[in-house]
């Protein structure tokens, strides 16, 4: 099996504004470490089938399906505490 992967406008170092929280010196380490991930992912994916078939897959940042995750997943991804 092949993976390949294809990336969206939206994975650029410009949209990656948390890394120093996450500990990576800029914006483009931070891409290059999601980058990374994907491809570990990827590779780790291939590893575990013998068919020979290519899958392609287009990753965006922030996205989820065909729209930003912004919009789409707000109530899954910061629920609201209630007393």
């Amino acid at each position: 099996m092949q993976i390949v992967l294809s990336y969206d406008s939206s994975v650029n170092a410009g949209n990656f504004t948390n890394f120093a929280a996450d500990g990576i010196a800029s914006g483009i380490d931070e891409e290059n470490a999601f980058k990374a991930a994907m491809t570990y992912v990827a590779n780790e994916l291939d590893s575990l089938f013998i068919n020979k078939v290519t899958i392609n897959i287009n990753v965006g940042w922030g996205e989820y399906g065909p729209s930003d995750s912004s919009t789409s997943l707000t109530g899954l991804t910061a629920p609201s505490c209630r007393e």
